[in-house]
């Protein structure tokens, strides 16, 4: 017997959502958006899904193109408070950069771009020949109201 009827084979109602919730099912991002994995089926389930939506995050699949297409996604690094890192290919040269795309909320969307205006500072008063080794800014855009910044692709170990 399935989970959702009763013993009298009624469909059990849903609880309300918790507080602070919305029922709105027209918030929801398209399914394009949801994460997938390169196979293509759902690599994360309806409710760890919805979740995501609701903090704003960007749901990311392999596949999807950024900054006017100049970026193809290959696939996911991680993820933190602020949002998520995806590892991109650039459009024509195939050049693999890391992209952090940050959360749609305004005050993780401000701390982004101070952190964006930091790294440019630093590497414009670095000579042009500088071997220090920092994680080079190339260039920040919007995508869907998610702030981005693109960053070299580093190893995971620095």
């Amino acid at each position: 017997m399935s989970r959702d009827r009763n013993h009298r084979g009624n469909r059990r109602k849903r609880s309300p959502p918790a507080r602070g919730q919305s029922q709105d099912r027209s918030k929801r991002g398209p399914a394009s958006e949801w994460a997938r994995s390169p196979g293509g089926s759902s690599a994360r389930d309806d409710s760890a899904a919805a979740e995501e939506r609701a903090e704003n995050h960007y749901m990311v699949r392999v596949g999807d193109r950024f900054d006017g297409g100049q970026l193809e996604v290959v696939r996911e690094l991680g993820k933190g408070t602020f949002g998520r890192v995806v590892e991109m290919s650039e459009r024509g040269s195939g050049a693999l950069c890391a992209v952090k795309v940050v959360r749609a909320v305004s005050k993780y969307r401000d701390e982004a771009q101070v952190e964006a205006d930091i790294l440019r500072e630093v590497q414009a008063r670095l000579p042009s020949d500088s071997a220090v080794p920092i994680c080079r800014l190339h260039r920040t855009f919007t995508e869907r109201g998610h702030f981005c910044i693109v960053l070299d692709r580093l190893g995971s170990r620095l």
